[in-house]
């Protein structure tokens, strides 16, 4: 438990720190690292298609947004960032591989 807690503290420290700089340049960065990870885990998950399906076997970067979005969960200022990297990451990702089958 007290594992969890220092996690949990550490976590909360990066978040406050990044949301200290200046002109929002935290978020900002957060929200290009994001995308960047995001879209690398994206392409590599596009390497699991196979065909006559056009969708990924399983998706990544769901899994590392989820496990953001739980980390971060008190710092709201923090989440516009990040849910615009995840739109930049997936609109380009689309634009290259299409849209899956549904």
């Amino acid at each position: 438990m007290k594992e969890y807690l220092d996690e949990r503290n550490r976590a909360s420290e990066i978040a406050d720190g990044l949301l200290s700089l200046p002109f929002h340049l935290g978020g900002i960065l957060s929200g290009i690292s994001l995308a960047i990870i995001y879209y690398l885990l994206a392409e590599w998950c596009y390497l699991f298609v196979f065909p006559p399906m056009r969708s990924a076997v399983f998706w990544m970067p769901s899994g590392i947004t989820a496990f953001l979005f739980i980390v971060f969960r008190e710092h709201n200022r923090l989440w516009p960032y990040l849910m615009a990297g995840i739109f930049i990451a997936e609109v380009y990702s689309v634009s290259q591989h299409g849209v899956g089958a549904v």
